[in-house]
C-alpha cells in the first residue's frame, strides 16, 4: 500500500481514493473478523486530513481530523500527538494562528506534562518516540510563536535550545536556532 501511494501521483483527488479503499478494507476486517483496527484506521484518517490541508481543502481535512478523533483511544500517544500536530498546521493554514498557539500550549501541557521523565517508560521505543514528537511539537509552538510574535525572544531562544538538547542528531532544530540567532543579531544591529 505505501509503494502504491509514492508512485501515484501526489494529488489529493489520487491518494484519497487508495486511502479510502484502504479504510473501507478496514471496515471490513473490523466488521468480519472482529479485529482491532482502531490505530491503523486513525493513523489513515490523519494521513487523508494532511493530504486535504495541504491541497486547501479545509473542511474535508476537519471531517477527517475529526474521524481519526474518533478512532485514537486515551491510550493511542502516538496518534494523539500526531492528532494535535495536524490540528494546529490546520488552524495556522487557516490564519487561525491564535487557536494554533492554544491548541499546541494545550497539548504540550497535556499529553507531554512527564516528558522530563521519559526515561521511565516502561518501553525504551516508546520513550524515544515521545522524546522525538515532545521536541516536533515543542519545536513547531516555539516556531509558531516566534511568527506571531507572542514570546518574548529568551523563551524562545530557551526553546530551540532544549529541542535541540533533546534531538542532538535532528538538523531542524539547529537550523531554526541559527535562523533565530541570526535574525535577532540582525534586528539587534539595525536598532
Amino acid at each position: 500500500w505505501e509503494r502504491r501511494i509514492q508512485t501515484m501521483q501526489p494529488s489529493f483527488k489520487h491518494n484519497e481514493i487508495i486511502y479510502n479503499v484502504r479504510i473501507a478494507l478496514l471496515n471490513f476486517l473490523s466488521s468480519h473478523l472482529e479485529i482491532n483496527v482502531s490505530k491503523p484506521q486513525a493513523k489513515l484518517w490523519l494521513h487523508l486530513a494532511k493530504i486535504a490541508r495541504k491541497a486547501g481543502m479545509f473542511e474535508n481535512a476537519y471531517q477527517y481530523m475529526l474521524n481519526a478523533q474518533g478512532q485514537i483511544k486515551t491510550n493511542d500517544s502516538s496518534n494523539l500527538e500526531e492528532l494535535l500536530i495536524e490540528k494546529s498546521k490546520w488552524y495556522w493554514q487557516r490564519e487561525d494562528k491564535d487557536s494554533a498557539l492554544f491548541y499546541l500550549q494545550k497539548g504540550l501541557n497535556e499529553l507531554f506534562n512527564n516528558n522530563d521523565n521519559t526515561s521511565t517508560a516502561s518501553n525504551t521505543n516508546d520513550s524515544i518516540t515521545n522524546s522525538e514528537l515532545y521536541s516536533k511539537v515543542l519545536l513547531m509552538y516555539t516556531k509558531f510563536s516566534e511568527e506571531n510574535g507572542s514570546l518574548d525572544s529568551e523563551t524562545i531562544k530557551q526553546n530551540y535550545v532544549k529541542v535541540s538538547k533533546i534531538c542532538s542528531k535532528t538538523e531542524q532544530a539547529h537550523f531554526q536556532l541559527a535562523q533565530f540567532t541570526d535574525r535577532l543579531g540582525t534586528s539587534v544591529s539595525e536598532n
